[in-house]
C-alpha cells in the first residue's frame, strides 16, 4: 500500500519523473542493472532495519545517453496523454 516513508515528490525527483510537464527520464534500467543504484541507495539504510532513508539522498537520475543538448528531461510524453493526442 501506499505508505509514508517518502514523499511522492521524493519519488518523482529520485527516478527523473516530471509530473507537472508529464514527460521522464529514459534508460532507468541501466541505472538499476549495473547496481548503481543498489550501491548509492543502501549507504542510506535505516538504523531499525525498516528500508532505505530517501531523506538522506541528494540524487536525481539523469539519463547517462541523453545528448547534453537537450533538455534534462526527455520530451516523451506519459501513455494517457498520447492517447488523448490520438483522439483528437
Amino acid at each position: 500500500g501506499l505508505g509514508g516513508a517518502r514523499k511522492v515528490t521524493k519519488f518523482f525527483e529520485l527516478y527523473g519523473i516530471d509530473p507537472v510537464n508529464k514527460v521522464h527520464e529514459h534508460n532507468l534500467c541501466d541505472f538499476v542493472d549495473n547496481g548503481m543504484m543498489h550501491d548509492m541507495f543502501r549507504q542510506h539504510l535505516r538504523a531499525d532495519g525498516m528500508g532505505i532513508d530517501y531523506g538522506l539522498i541528494d540524487y536525481r537520475f539523469k539519463d547517462p545517453r541523453r545528448n547534453n543538448s537537450h533538455n534534462s528531461v526527455n520530451e516523451e510524453k506519459f501513455g494517457s496523454e498520447v492517447e488523448d493526442e490520438q483522439r483528437n
